[in-house]
């Protein structure tokens, strides 16, 4: 249960410099993230994936995920896991950036983000629906790779933005155009509480900072 939900306006120090600036001409940048300390990910104007060094504006290479859009990504210890607004998620190793798997969810899927210590990855879609799924390295004895721990759909909060694992990671907060949703991580199931913040606020981003205190925007 969060016990403290903080708010700020902005968090953005002005006067600091940024230490490179990419510049990316002719693309629409709908979501850029980092996957190593050496590369990033952007969505290109092709609705595929370029990869940049992280202080070049050359693309390295571009993964092709068939014009799907990139809505989001998150990264695991050995992986990349990249969320379509077609209901696909690809994963890829995270270094060669070989295609490991695709999996077909339920609705588009706006959010992902890894959870407990980079093991699993909670992915968050537009009509609520809500799947853990596990970050299993594949074919290793006794580990069947990624598959689907937990699943469910709570269609009344509206479409989910943003997810991120509070209370070491017991808990969900979820982002929704209704507020901030709470559920809790059973052992067998997903449960949404009776906990809801900034209600019928669109929240378009949200994350722990601190144990039990989130930050919205």
């Amino acid at each position: 249960m969060l016990k403290n939900v903080w708010q700020f306006e902005d968090l953005h120090k002005q006067d600091e410099t940024p230490a490179y600036i990419h510049r990316i001409r002719k693309a629409e940048v709908k979501h850029v993230n980092a996957i190593s300390e050496t590369l990033i990910i952007t969505n290109n104007a092709q609705d595929n994936i370029d990869v940049f060094g992280a202080d070049t504006p050359q693309v390295l290479r571009t993964l092709n995920i068939q014009g799907r859009q990139m809505n989001c990504s998150a990264v695991t210890a050995d992986k990349l896991f990249v969320g379509c607004r077609d209901r696909r998620i690809f994963i890829y190793k995270k270094l060669s950036l070989e295609l490991l798997k695709t999996l077909e969810m339920p609705e588009s899927v706006h959010c992902m983000s890894p959870i407990n210590g980079f093991s699993q990855v909670v992915v968050g879609m537009t009509d609520g629906h809500i799947v853990i799924l596990s970050a299993d390295e594949e074919g290793s004895p006794g580990f069947p790779g990624v598959q689907v721990k937990y699943e469910s759909h709570s269609k009344e909060i509206g479409g989910i933005w943003s997810i991120c694992g509070v209370n070491n990671d017991s808990e969900l907060a979820l982002g929704c155009f209704t507020g901030v949703h709470i559920v809790t991580i059973g052992v067998t199931a997903l449960t949404r509480t009776s906990e809801q913040y900034m209600k019928d606020k669109n929240v378009w981003n949200v994350s722990e900072y601190d144990t039990n205190k989130i930050v919205c925007t």
